[in-house]
C-alpha cells in the first residue's frame, strides 16, 4: 500500500513536470529562433498559414546556406539610372520552391524599409542564379538581357517581386552609405544576409562599400563563413555568374570516355567562343530537329575554319566530328546555329540555320564529316552525351555534357523533357561546370532568352 502511494505521487509530480516545461518552451519560442551562424535574427513574424504547436518546429528543409545572396548592386551609376539589383543562387542539390522566402532590407519586424516575397509558382534549380532588379527595362538595356524579376513595376513582362506586408509595408531601397540585404524562409528565420558600408548588422567589421557602378560579390560563389571575407568588390558587374575558384569538374574515370590530354577545362584556343544552346531530345514529332549553337562572347571576329565539333570525344570512335569549311568566320557577339537537318529546322523556327549536317536546304552551308577524328555521325543522344569543340590542332575550346555523361562535367548537366533544351546562362558564362547550363523550356537559336 505505502509503495502504491509513492508510485501515485510519483506521476503527478511528474505530470506537472512535463507541464511546466512546455510552458517554458512555448513561452521562450519566438525569442529564440534558429538562424544561420554569426547572423542577427529578429524575433519571429507572421508565419505562412503554419501553425507552430508549444515551441515544436517541424525539421526545415531550406536550411542556412541553401540559398546565398552572390552579388549586389546597391549603387548605380549616375548614367543608368533606377538599376539596382541583387542575385541569388541555390546553393543546393535540389530544385527549391521560392514561394516560402523574402528578401528584403527591412532588419526589423514594422519598420520602414521594404520585404518582398517571390509570386506563386517561382522556382530555383540546382545551382541556378535568379536575378531580382529594381527596374526590368533599364537592366535589360544596360546588361543585354531581362532579370528574373522586378522590384518596381516598369510595365515589363518580367515577374514582379510581392510586398510581404506582415512584415513590414516599406519598399526595398538599397543605401549606398551602408545598408543590410537578408532572405527569410517561410518561419521567417534568417536564411543568409549581408550588410555594408556603415551597417554592421549582419557582419561587424561590414563589407567595404564600393565605388558608384560596382557590385559587392560573394567569391568564390558557394563560401559561407558568415564574414565579410566572404565578399570583395566587383568593379564591372556580372549578374547571373559566378567564379567558383574553389571549385573545380572532376574529369571522368569511364572508360569507354576517357577525357583528352587537352581536357574542356583547356582556354579556348581563339577567343572565347563557346557552345551555348543544344536541343538534344526533339518532340516525336520531330526526330531530326536535333540542333546547337555557337556563341562568341568575344570582341573580336574569330576565324573558325578547320575547327570541328561533334559528339565523339575519342578518336576512332563510332559518333560523329564535323569541320567548318573554309571562310567560316564569327562575329563579335555573334550565334552560330547548327541544325542537323536544314529543312526541318527551317520549317519549325522560320529561318535557315547557319550550317547543317544533312544537306537538305539548298541555302544552309554543310558541315564537313572530319574523317580523320570519326566516319561517324552526330547523333545527340537523350539519355546523355556530350559535344565538343576542337580547334584545328585537336585542342578542346569547349565542351559540355549531360545526363548520363560526366566526361566534361561530372555531375553533368541536368537531363530535359522532350522539347527543352540546355542552354548556357548568361552566354558568356563559362566556369567549366554544369552551373553555367540551365533547362530552357522555350529554345531560342540564334539568341538569348
Amino acid at each position: 500500500m505505502p509503495f502504491k502511494k509513492y508510485k501515485t505521487m510519483t506521476s503527478i509530480t511528474f505530470f506537472l513536470l512535463i507541464i511546466s516545461t512546455l510552458f517554458v518552451m512555448t513561452a521562450n519560442f519566438e525569442l529564440r529562433p534558429t538562424h544561420a551562424a554569426g547572423v542577427q535574427t529578429p524575433a519571429l513574424g507572421m508565419v505562412d498559414s503554419f501553425f507552430i504547436p508549444l515551441g515544436f518546429r517541424p525539421p526545415d528543409i531550406y536550411k542556412a546556406g541553401r540559398l546565398l545572396i552572390t552579388e549586389v548592386l546597391y549603387q548605380p551609376d549616375a548614367t543608368q539610372g533606377n538599376i539596382e539589383w541583387f542575385e541569388i543562387l541555390n546553393a543546393s542539390n535540389a530544385t527549391l520552391s521560392l514561394r516560402p522566402f523574402k528578401i528584403g532590407d527591412e532588419e526589423e519586424l514594422g519598420g520602414a524599409e521594404g520585404m518582398l516575397r517571390f509570386p506563386q509558382d517561382s522556382v530555383i534549380r540546382p545551382g541556378e542564379i535568379v536575378i531580382i532588379a529594381e527596374n526590368a527595362d533599364i537592366f535589360e538595356s544596360v546588361y543585354g538581357f531581362p532579370p528574373d524579376f522586378e522590384f518596381k513595376d516598369s510595365g515589363s513582362t518580367v515577374p514582379e517581386m510581392v510586398k510581404y506586408s506582415a512584415w513590414t509595408g516599406g519598399n526595398v531601397s538599397l543605401t549606398n552609405s551602408g545598408d543590410e540585404l537578408f532572405i527569410l524562409n517561410r518561419y521567417d528565420e534568417i536564411v543568409d544576409a549581408v550588410s555594408w558600408g556603415r551597417s554592421n548588422w549582419a557582419f561587424d567589421p561590414d563589407v567595404t562599400p564600393v565605388d558608384a557602378g560596382a557590385s559587392i560579390e560573394r567569391f568564390p560563389g558557394y563560401h559561407d563563413s558568415d564574414n565579410r571575407s566572404d565578399w570583395r568588390s566587383r568593379p564591372v558587374p556580372s549578374p547571373g555568374k559566378i567564379e567558383w575558384s574553389i571549385l573545380t569538374p572532376t574529369p571522368s574515370t569511364e572508360p569507354s570516355q576517357p577525357p583528352p590530354t587537352a581536357g574542356p577545362s583547356a582556354t579556348p584556343a581563339a577567343g572565347s567562343v563557346v557552345i551555348s544552346e543544344v536541343l538534344y531530345d526533339p518532340t516525336g514529332s520531330e526526330p531530326d530537329a536535333e540542333w546547337f549553337e555557337m556563341y562568341n562572347a568575344s570582341g573580336n571576329a574569330i576565324d573558325l575554319t578547320g575547327y570541328r565539333i561533334g559528339d565523339e570525344e575519342t578518336q576512332g570512335g563510332s559518333e560523329g566530328m564535323f569541320a567548318f569549311p573554309e571562310g567560316s568566320v564569327l562575329g563579335p557577339g555573334e550565334y552560330w546555329v547548327v541544325a542537323n537537318d536544314g529543312l526541318v529546322f527551317a520549317e519549325i523556327y522560320a529561318f535557315v540555320p547557319d550550317f547543317e549536317l544533312a544537306g537538305s536546304h539548298s541555302d544552309a552551308p554543310d558541315l564537313i564529316k572530319y574523317t580523320a577524328w570519326s566516319g561517324g555521325n552526330i547523333s545527340l543522344s537523350n539519355a546523355g552525351d556530350e559535344l565538343l569543340l576542337l580547334d584545328p590542332g585537336g585542342n578542346i575550346v569547349d565542351a559540355v555534357s549531360w545526363g548520363a555523361s560526366t566526361w566534361a562535367f561530372n555531375p553533368g548537366v541536368p537531363d530535359v523533357p522532350a522539347g527543352k533544351s540546355i542552354e548556357r546562362y548568361p552566354p558568356g558564362a563559362d566556369t567549366d561546370q554544369w552551373l553555367d547550363w540551365r533547362e530552357q523550356p522555350s529554345p531560342s537559336p540564334g539568341s538569348t532568352y
